[in-house]
């Protein structure tokens, strides 16, 4: 769903729309090996151009020991956001939601499975950025011992979209319709005197 603010001009009745909240979400299965010391990558490409007003993150990770990762994710702008680092201990099998408005850091809940907590590093970092282009998710596993796979990851975007389109063209407004009859009166008169000049 998205919500639209629109313009409109009394005069004509014209609307003009303005900005709009759309959601953005994409996801990726890759089922990619996490291996030790070792970073594994994941690129979600996204191709709506519209900037970010809010991010939150899914990922879903088969490791039998969450305290080995090590989680960022990297926007198409270059930034880099820490989602969670080392939580956790020996639980396995990390399924967790990283959202700025979680009351918890990432880590309070632990095994991490189904959580909603916050990321080491604040996701608004990306407000503001253009949501065009490759999104990178990286896993580093920075132990010995314990390997797994990156099961699922999803980015859901709040954006927004300026838009230059005319809506209700033909309508006009009230004002709109008072000045036009004022006009079609005023040619009356004009053509009266005319024929009575006659």
């Amino acid at each position: 769903m998205s919500l639209r603010v629109s313009t409109c001009s009394v005069l004509f009745g014209l609307c003009l729309s303005g900005s709009s909240l759309a959601n953005v979400t994409a996801s990726s299965s890759p089922g990619s090996p996490i291996t030790d010391l070792n970073t594994t990558t994941d690129v979600i490409n996204i191709g709506a151009s519209e900037t970010i007003t809010d991010v939150t993150v899914d990922v879903q990770i088969t490791h039998t020991f969450t305290g080995d990762l090590d989680v960022s994710l990297q926007s198409p702008a270059g930034t880099t956001v820490i989602l969670f680092q080392d939580i956790c201990g020996s639980t396995d099998d990390p399924s967790i939601t990283l959202d700025d408005a979680a009351a918890n850091p990432a880590g309070t809940t632990c095994p991490a499975a189904g959580t909603t907590e916050r990321p080491v590093d604040p996701l608004s970092a990306f407000d503001g950025e253009n949501t065009m282009g490759n999104w990178t998710l990286s896993v580093t596993d920075d132990a010995i011992g314990d390997q797994g796979t990156l099961d699922f990851w999803q980015l859901n975007i709040i954006s927004t979209a300026a838009t230059a389109a005319v809506q209700n063209v033909p309508v006009l407004g009230p004002l709109g319709l008072v000045l036009l009859a004022g006009l079609f009166s005023l040619f009356g008169l004009r053509a009266e005197r005319g024929r009575a000049a006659a």
